[in-house]
């Protein structure tokens, strides 16, 4: 057997070596990062090999308001052990749920964050907590800007609090998350005074890949120079059913400014990070849903973000003066939903032509729960212009309630790419077989040469 042939043969096996790894391997990567659904509260897991870090804990349950239960959480991801908790600042919608997560758990270490004598905060809350953890024996540290912490090749480095302020917000931990190519930055509920001291301090070093929006995306947070500073590629707001209109939509327009994709746990529900340091996976407990269509006209919602149960059809309402009314919900059962956060809306033609223009108004009509009022709606859907949102109102159709607006130009509101789990893992599906297409091509060419070097060459 020649040299020629040899090699030929190893080229086949290595080949089928790299076939079976590509069918069989599933991306998943070292590092998982879970955005809890907490409502308007924060808490997120860091999973690393055998390592957890937990940060923040959510709000007090509150039977019927709140049961987001991060104990529950932490169980379903069969969490024994953490390694590190992180309060980033003793608020109870950060800590609500700290002492249980103690009570049953074993913690190696705490860290929290030095603050004024006199300054406002939980305190009871943030008592019982240091109490219970005294107890456990569990070592307790006060960190500050510039302390480090290494789990092998992932790095927590603290960025702030930089100095001690009168506001407990301003004292929030902000850390990023470093893995590889792959940085995250966590902020609790910082405010504009502190991001403008992280900012003189650490200009350069805050860009990063995943941003962890302060104070449940607060108009008071944010200040656009540290926005842009960090320029991150996905943006999450963990936020829920709340009085103060959080995320507000100066916020939002300031992240759409720098191309920033949004999730929130609101419409998302739990969102998680996969990565191996260099890819990055994303899944989320709802996701986005094809509208659907009747005879002449049809809604997409292409790369929009919406929950999975938000949209099932679109119907077209009667009316006498026929001037182009359509809700968005099944007509005679309509899906009620919580938020709907839509970037891109487009309506088609029946040969799914994009309609850019209308000579009547068109109206466009959301199922929403009966609680949600005018303000919760109204920030979600931005324009391409500055400052200029679609205005809307709350009407009622055959006891159901909705959030109507009128447009007469309906236009991209800011393209995102998400994939929903299934296109991903369509996608992921689709590179797989390119690849075992191009593997099997090479084997064919392989083989047939072999044959014909075999037929020229008969005493090989």
């Amino acid at each position: 057997m020649t040299r020629k042939s040899i090699l030929k043969i190893c080229v086949f096996l290595i080949s089928i070596i790299i076939l079976n790894i590509l069918v069989n391997a599933d991306f998943d990567g070292e590092l998982s990062v879970d955005f809890f659904n907490v409502g308007k509260a924060d808490c997120s897991l860091i999973k690393f090999k055998d390592k957890n870090i937990l940060i923040d804990a959510g709000d007090i349950i509150e039977k019927g308001i709140r049961e987001y239960n991060v104990v529950d959480y932490l169980n379903n991801k069969n969490i024994k052990k953490i390694n590190l908790v992180i309060i980033t600042h003793p608020h109870r919608d950060h800590i609500g749920q700290m002492r249980n997560v103690i009570e049953n758990f074993e913690i190696e270490s705490i860290i929290v964050s030095k603050f004024k004598e006199g300054v406002n905060y939980d305190f009871k809350i943030y008592e019982s907590v240091l109490k219970t953890a005294n107890s456990k024996k569990i070592d307790i540290k006060y960190v500050t800007n510039g302390d480090k912490f290494e789990f092998e090749n992932l790095k927590i480095n603290i960025l702030g609090p930089c100095y001690e302020y009168n506001n407990i917000n301003n004292a929030s931990i902000v850390c990023t998350l470093e893995y590889g190519e792959i940085k995250f930055l966590f902020t609790g509920d910082v405010l504009k005074q502190s991001e403008k001291d992280i900012l003189s301090k650490y200009k350069e070093d805050l860009e990063s890949t995943v941003f962890k929006v302060p104070h449940h995306g607060s108009e008071i947070s944010c200040f656009p120079e540290f926005l842009y500073r960090v320029n991150p590629k996905y943006s999450v707001i963990s936020v829920g059913t709340n009085i103060r209109n959080y995320p507000s939509a100066d916020v939002l327009k300031y992240l759409k400014n720098i191309n920033s994709q949004v999730l929130r746990t609101d419409i998302h529900g739990t969102i998680t990070f996969f990565t191996n340091g260099k890819d990055l996976k994303i899944t989320t407990e709802f996701y986005p849903e094809y509208v659907g269509s009747n005879n002449d006209i049809k809604i997409t919602a292409e790369a929009g973000i919406i929950p999975k149960t938000a949209i099932l059809s679109a119907k077209k309402l009667a009316s006498e003066s026929n001037n182009g009314v359509f809700k968005i919900g099944n007509l005679d059962k309509p899906e009620e939903i919580e938020h709907i956060d839509i970037y891109d809306i487009k309506l088609l033609d029946s040969n799914n032509n994009f309609i850019s223009n209308f000579e009547k108004d068109v109206q466009i009509w959301l199922p929403v729960r009966d609680y949600m009022n005018l303000s919760d709606l109204k920030a979600v859907f931005i324009s391409d212009e500055e400052d200029e949102y679609f205005n809307g109102e709350i009407k009622e159709y055959e006891d159901k309630k909705y959030f109507v607006f009128n447009t007469l130009h309906l236009s991209e509101f800011g393209i995102v790419d998400t994939l929903t789990s299934q296109e991903k893992s369509n996608k992921e599906t689709t590179n797989k077989l390119y690849l075992i297409l191009i593997l099997s091509i090479v084997f064919i060419l392989g083989f047939v040469l072999f044959i014909k070097n075999k037929k020229n060459n008969p005493k090989i």
